[in-house]
């Protein structure tokens, strides 16, 4: 079993934006299969009651991991989605929705 850190602060009701943590990093080339193995894991647990959606991720090479986000009712809904999706992850944490509106979009 994978040893796991799940953020504490993850527990607020509604969706929570998180993030997970993979290392060592998927590969820019295998990074549409993760997203697809992630999507249909995702709309699954949807499907039966428990809400989480794959936001979007990215590789970041030079600190050899990827970063995946999610917006789901619970970190557990986050958990079960990887697990389901067959994908190692090395931490979920709570991150902070982005509410700074970039100048250039219109």
């Amino acid at each position: 079993m994978e040893h796991v850190s799940i953020d504490p602060l993850s527990s607020k009701p509604g969706l929570t934006r998180f993030v997970v943590e993979r290392t060592p990093p998927i590969s820019d080339a295998a990074l549409p299969m993760l997203r697809e193995a992630l999507a249909d894991a995702t709309r699954r647990l949807t499907a039966r009651g428990h809400v989480v959606r794959h936001v979007g991720s990215v590789s970041v090479t030079s600190e050899r991991r990827t970063l995946c986000f999610f917006d789901a009712v619970s970190a557990n809904a986050v958990v079960q989605a990887n697990r389901n999706a067959m994908v190692p992850f090395t931490s979920i944490k709570v991150a902070p929705k982005n509410t700074y509106r970039s100048p250039y979009m219109g």
